[in-house]
């Protein structure tokens, strides 16, 4: 994987508008999350949701996917290891969602109950805290 440093300033002179946010019913193929614990980081996504370590880059990062994908989400710790938890009102990932099947809802349903920043477990949906400060919802189709 390449490290090479972006150019901001020549990338946000391209720009013809400011940005006001992303359109409604934008979807976005894999996340990349700045965290500050890979050990807790590998229990959300490999013990909670059950997801697959592709790349283990430690100390500074880990790589997760679902079906042998290269990786749909990562956590890094390059620039926040020693950080306290980001909140909600402050920069960055404020949610997330995923969808799943219904059997694969009610093993997260589940699970979620013994799990650290649960905010909400009903027959329709999840919402719980992920260990970078975001909010997850997890439905089902």
């Amino acid at each position: 994987m390449g490290t090479s440093e972006v150019d901001a300033d020549a990338l946000l002179s391209k720009k013809e508008h400011d940005w006001t946010g992303f359109p409604i019913g934008m979807k976005i193929g894999h996340l990349h999350f700045m965290g500050n614990d890979l050990d807790v980081a590998d229990h959300f996504f490999l013990d909670f949701l059950q997801m697959d370590l592709v790349t283990d880059m430690r100390p500074g990062a880990s790589f997760y996917s679902n079906n042998h994908y290269h990786h749909h989400h990562a956590v890094n710790l390059w620039q926040s290891q020693h950080s306290e938890l980001r909140h909600l009102d402050e920069a960055g990932i404020i949610s997330w969602q995923v969808i799943v099947d219904e059997k694969y809802f009610s093993l997260l349903a589940t699970r979620a109950k013994d799990m650290p920043g649960l905010r909400e477990n009903t027959n329709d949906q999840i919402d719980i805290i992920d260990p970078m400060g975001s909010l997850l919802t997890i439905i089902h189709d």
